[in-house]
């Protein structure tokens, strides 16, 4: 027999706190090693190109990596570092998550089940991501959030722009994507699972 477990999260600790106000800026936010496979270029043009038409978003990186000096040339050259942030390591992320328009994307090539995803979407937040690996079986999409192709920047282009255009729509994907946490990934059904199986 083949039991599926998944990963899970700690829903008392990763939970929504407001602490911005409804006119701030939509800040997109990405929590990963600054790594090729972990697509931030592809999500810095896509943020270069909305940049051009929008001023009310920003671009948030939290992570380490060897590609830390490639993104941040790239941040200067194209005139973005006023709006593009980079915070290294994070030993808590919750702060960055309490905004009240936050959107996070992770455009990954490589992946399993990203533990981030499911920490932020606890928190009320959409996510944009890749339709690879155990992506699809958190992130349902027009739902509470959006699956786009590995590298396909003008997907990233469009479903960004959606949450621009529809603030209102980072709210309810996010009460959608908390949902779906409490149903599936939350931690003490998980704890219930393995003392069953054990």
């Amino acid at each position: 027999k083949i039991r599926m477990i998944y990963n899970s999260v700690n829903l008392s600790f990763f939970s929504k706190m407001n602490i911005g106000t409804e006119n701030e800026k939509i800040s997109f936010i990405e929590i990963a090693s600054l790594e090729k496979r972990k697509g931030q270029m592809d999500l810095l043009e896509a943020f270069k190109f909305l940049h051009m038409k929008y001023d009310n978003i920003r671009l948030d990186f939290i992570g380490i990596g060897r590609d830390k000096k490639l993104l941040a040339n790239y941040v200067k050259k194209n005139g973005l570092s006023d709006s593009v942030f980079f915070h290294g390591f994070q030993s808590d992320i919750r702060p960055f998550l309490f905004r009240n328009s936050t959107v996070f994307v992770l455009p990954s090539y490589d992946e399993g089940l990203p533990i981030t995803i499911l920490e932020t979407m606890s928190c009320e937040i959409p996510a944009i991501s890749t339709n690879i690996a155990g992506i699809p079986e958190v992130i349902e999409s027009g739902i509470n959030g959006f699956l786009v192709s590995p590298g396909n920047v003008s997907q990233l282009i469009t479903y960004m722009s959606f949450f621009i255009d529809n603030s209102g729509s980072v709210r309810s994907m996010g009460l959608a994507g908390r949902k779906k946490m409490m149903g599936v990934f939350d931690e003490d059904k998980w704890l219930e699972e393995w003392k069953t199986i054990l």
